[in-house]
């Protein structure tokens, strides 16, 4: 939704110039944060107040055509209603993804279907508490955290490793030499592309919070730091 305004591609511009790189895999996370930080400050206070503005020009709507009647001109009729229609496109798509509603074109103007759907989902997938492993409810979002990274930390990992199994022995090795050199070798910025092009874009954000979108639409802006960080 974001990239229908070009607005935002001039914000990303300038928050991904404003940091200055040295070539190591810190800095470019930094920068990525640095980004992310300003795209939600751009979101909460220049992009996303639609229903403000929706209502602001349709009470200019209602002002002009009264307007209109009088003097005989309606292109600022038009012009508002335009403005209006795309706010309307621009709310739709807004709660479209929000709502993560996939099988309903966007075209598709439910405004309050998708808010509904929105609101449901949010309901389900929130965590109010858990308990840890002393019995003790958290329900504070930094001890939620918490709670879930240590018990999928002690899940995957063992007191008594012992990676000699007699069995593996018995497995025929199918990687050769070659093949594994080829595994291990330096990933190039050409396969960082091609994997990022083969990524569902709003799926298996990271850590930085960054879905593959970011990435794939402005891969012309970021090419040149990923680039010089993979070869440092």
């Amino acid at each position: 939704m974001w990239l229908s305004d070009e607005r935002c591609a001039e914000m990303v511009e300038a928050s991904w110039s404003s940091y200055s790189v040295r070539h190591c895999d810190s800095d470019i996370l930094k920068r990525v944060e640095i980004c992310g930080r300003d795209l939600a400050w751009w979101n909460h206070n220049i992009f996303s107040n639609v229903r403000k503005e929706l209502m602001n020009k349709k009470a200019l709507l209602v002002e002009a055509e009264s307007a209109a009647i009088v003097s005989g001109q309606n292109g600022r009729v038009r012009e508002l209603k335009q403005e209006i229609n795309i706010l309307l496109d621009k709310e739709v798509r807004m709660w479209s993804q929000r709502s993560h509603t996939l099988w309903l074109k966007n075209g598709d103007n439910n405004t309050k279907f998708f808010h509904c759907r929105a609101t449901k989902r949010h309901k389900k997938n929130k965590i109010r508490g858990i308990m840890d492993e002393n019995n003790t409810w958290r329900i504070k979002s930094e001890e939620i955290n918490l709670v879930l990274v240590n018990y999928y930390w002690e899940l995957f990992s063992t007191s008594r490793p012992n990676p000699q199994w007699p069995q593996l022995e018995h497995i025929p090795s199918m990687i050769t030499e070659e093949m594994n050199l080829a595994l291990t070798d330096t990933f190039t910025t050409f396969e960082v592309k091609e994997a990022l092009k083969q990524m569902a874009p709003f799926k298996a954000s990271g850590p930085d919070g960054m879905p593959p979108l970011f990435f794939q639409h402005f891969w012309g802006v970021v090419d040149a730091d990923i680039t010089n960080s993979i070869l440092s």
